[in-house]
């Protein structure tokens, strides 16, 4: 509904849409499996998100693709949206670490408190 106003009011809405971006992300969030979730390759920089979310921030867009594999995607499942899914349920499996969460709750309850911009990518 707020939508459908949009266009008057002095606003816009940009959908930023990045693929797997090498944050800490999967440190933090509360983990119901029974091993450590990781993030799919190839990983972005979080400074790239960071300059898209600027960018529409000054230019008004609808929406962002950040990183080749959010565009590739996003192809896949407009040409051939079986195939896509097909893909995509294959590298489930890889998505999870052959060890047990370091921090089942994660930083649900508590901060995560480690300031880290990177994840797995073993930058500071």
């Amino acid at each position: 509904m707020e939508l459908e106003e949009i266009d008057k009011a002095p606003v816009s809405i940009t959908l930023i849409q990045p693929t797997a971006v090498d944050t800490p992300f999967p440190q933090h969030a509360k983990n119901y499996m029974d091993r450590e979730p990781k993030l799919p390759t190839p990983q972005i920089d979080p400074h790239q998100v960071a300059q898209a979310i600027l960018h529409a921030a000054t230019t008004p867009t609808h929406h962002v693709k950040v990183g080749m594999m959010s565009k590739i995607n996003t192809v896949m499942h407009d040409v051939v949206p079986a195939l896509a899914q097909k893909i995509e349920a294959m590298q489930a499996n890889r998505q999870q670490y052959d060890e047990p969460p370091r921090d089942a709750d994660g930083a649900l309850y508590k901060p995560g408190r480690t300031g880290k911009v990177y994840g797995s990518g073993g930058r500071v």
